[in-house]
């Protein structure tokens, strides 16, 4: 099966806004990334920058994010992606409850803590706040950038 997720941009390309696309590009690759797991139920197992093209679209002339590497997806079934989709609104609010049930009904067990600042790689402050409401401090990238570079 050959799948192409594809979305179009609409950038000029001064000099003066590279960091402006560079955030429009993060920004409508994380949209791609949402759709296709919450909406569609695929993951690509392999998201790393080559295999991120980003293209002006020779019909169009537009500004095109495609994605590469299509040979290592994951459906996933119903169930899977609405308690998934669930955990997030869940972990976005700051829901414990919400966090804690949809976390154990993934597989996490007791492990749902850890299984959230994983998932998320935020703090458990931040996770039992909201993600949603808590800006990434310093502080924070700073510990988990320790901590990630520790355990190696």
């Amino acid at each position: 099966m050959c799948l192409m997720f594809h979305m179009f941009l609409d950038v000029a390309t001064s000099v003066f806004r590279r960091s402006y696309i560079r955030e429009l590009i993060s920004r409508n690759l994380g949209k791609m990334y949402s759709e296709m797991i919450f909406v569609n139920g695929f993951v690509h197992c392999d998201p790393h920058p080559g295999n991120v093209l980003v293209r002006k679209c020779p019909k169009s002339f537009k500004t095109e994010i495609v994605l590469l590497d299509h040979g290592l997806y994951q459906v996933l079934n119903q169930d899977f992606r609405m308690d998934y989709c669930r955990l997030w609104q869940s972990l976005i609010k700051g829901d414990m409850k919400g966090i804690e049930r949809y976390s154990r009904r993934l597989g996490a067990g007791d492990l749902y803590p850890l299984f959230a600042c994983v998932l998320t790689a935020r703090s458990w402050a931040s996770v039992s706040t909201g993600i949603g409401q808590t800006p990434v401090t310093r502080a924070e990238f700073g510990f988990l950038q320790r901590d990630a570079a520790s355990s190696q």
